[in-house]
């Protein structure tokens, strides 16, 4: 038999996230459903790396991403809402 009911819970959130190329406040996007206007980059390391067993994560801002972006050989795939 399982009883059911409600009770307080703590949760944990995130209050703010800084870009991790300049260390400034990313904004929320509070007209989006997404969560704002920033890259993530998530990278999981494995066998031979130097960092084996380890993920990382980064937050980039736009100005960063453009910034980084631009000195790429080859530009990121670019899919979306206003492109053909």
């Amino acid at each position: 038999m399982e009883v059911k009911g409600w009770a307080p819970k703590r949760v944990e959130v995130v209050l703010e996230v800084f870009c991790n190329a300049c260390g400034n406040p990313i904004v929320h996007n509070v007209h989006s459903d997404r969560e704002s206007h920033r890259a993530q980059i998530f990278a999981t390391w494995g066998y031979g790396s130097s960092k084996d067993g380890q993920d990382h994560l980064a937050h980039i801002c736009e100005g960063c991403y453009d910034i980084m972006t631009e000195s790429w050989k080859i530009a990121p795939t670019i899919t979306g809402l206003f492109n053909e």
